[in-house]
């Protein structure tokens, strides 16, 4: 533990020392303060003055004590020589910036904006070193129909954001897809999903301990409250996504049983549903056996294959993809009737 502690003190200070400016009037104790709590250091402003106290007789720090504000900042004509990026910390800031910026908070983003600009100028001025055109060598492609993201108020994903950080309770008013109404709920926030286009709250509403999606662009206003989030017993997040949350499951599995024909067959052996998948060929073709979460995705991907593949148990889920079909072919009709349309 003290090995901990002194780790975690050399990064706050480490911290506290990058922003300070070389001149007057500098940053005072509580600016500092308010910059490590939104980077998510937990300190009061007088562990703050206690820590620059110490640091300044090691570091060329000044106090401006005469007036307020009482600002700290390095003694004119001096500076904190911070190492530059090596070539792996500009290509990670690079793909932190193309792939997380959706998931990070807002505070702690409005910070790395400079990173990320310095991560850029580095590997631009690096022409001659392959390496550092990495990252025009990826991409990461959805694999399903790409849809545009629908926009977010930024206001409501940084409220948000802070009451994720904070483990506070929100209001927020809400409208059902489909829904003209905006519905009044008390969330407590768990966690944010980004699935696809979409980006999701994970929480509980009211006094209940289920936790739900909802999706945060139909979030219409939000207000922070002073109550602390409740937290489920023994919620885990990951546990929640790999249980089948994020695909809008229950937490239930299905054992699940499929005839499908020798290109889905090929495609679920390159990769597997799920850990413990069989493929069978036989007289009555080739049978998929698989054990994975009952969610609403698992619906979509069947309905999506109907052509490849046949549900053969459980039987309430076989019956629900052939209402599904039915329901499907409904809408087209027989051939005479499309034939007509097209006339």
């Amino acid at each position: 533990m003290p090995a901990d502690n002194n780790k975690n003190t050399l990064a706050r200070q480490w911290e506290m020392l990058k922003i300070l400016p070389s001149r007057p009037p500098g940053k005072t104790a509580r600016e500092i303060t308010q910059y490590l709590a939104d980077k998510g250091y937990d300190v009061t402003k007088r562990t703050v003055e206690r820590d620059l106290q110490a640091l300044s007789g090691t570091f060329p720090l000044y106090c401006n004590d005469r007036s307020p504000p009482f600002g700290w900042y390095f003694t004119p004509g001096t500076h904190l020589d911070i190492p530059g990026f090596t070539i792996s910390e500009a290509l990670t800031l690079k793909l932190v910036e193309q792939y997380l910026t959706p998931l990070l908070p807002a505070t702690m983003l409005a910070t790395l904006h400079g990173h990320f600009e310095q991560a850029t100028r580095k590997l631009d001025a690096m022409t001659d070193n392959p390496a550092a055109r990495w990252t025009e060598k990826i991409r990461s492609v959805p694999p399903a129909q790409p849809f545009l993201s629908p926009a977010i108020e930024h206001d409501i994903l940084e409220s948000l954001q802070h009451a994720l950080l904070t483990e506070r309770q929100v209001e927020i008013g809400y409208r059902k897809l489909r829904a003209e109404d905006v519905v009044p709920y008390t969330l407590h926030p768990l966690g944010l999903l980004q699935r696809g286009p979409l980006m999701y709250l994970v929480a509980t509403a009211f006094t209940y301990a289920d936790p739900r999606l909802y999706a945060v662009h139909r979030i219409r206003s939000i207000t922070l409250r002073e109550d602390a989030a409740t937290r489920p017993a023994g919620f885990d997040l990951e546990v929640f996504v790999q249980g089948g949350g994020g695909n809008f499951g229950a937490g239930a599995t299905v054992d699940l049983r499929l005839r499908v024909n020798a290109d889905l067959a090929a495609n679920l052996e390159e990769a597997p549903l799920s850990a413990d998948m069989q493929v069978t060929r036989g007289d009555v073709g080739i049978v998929v056996t698989a054990t994975l979460p009952d969610t609403w995705q698992l619906r979509w991907w069947l309905l999506s294959q109907a052509g490849r593949v046949e549900v053969l148990a459980p039987a309430e889920l076989r019956e629900e993809i052939v209402q599904q079909l039915q329901g499907a072919l409904a809408h087209y009709g027989s051939a005479h009737q499309v034939a007509t349309a097209s006339d």
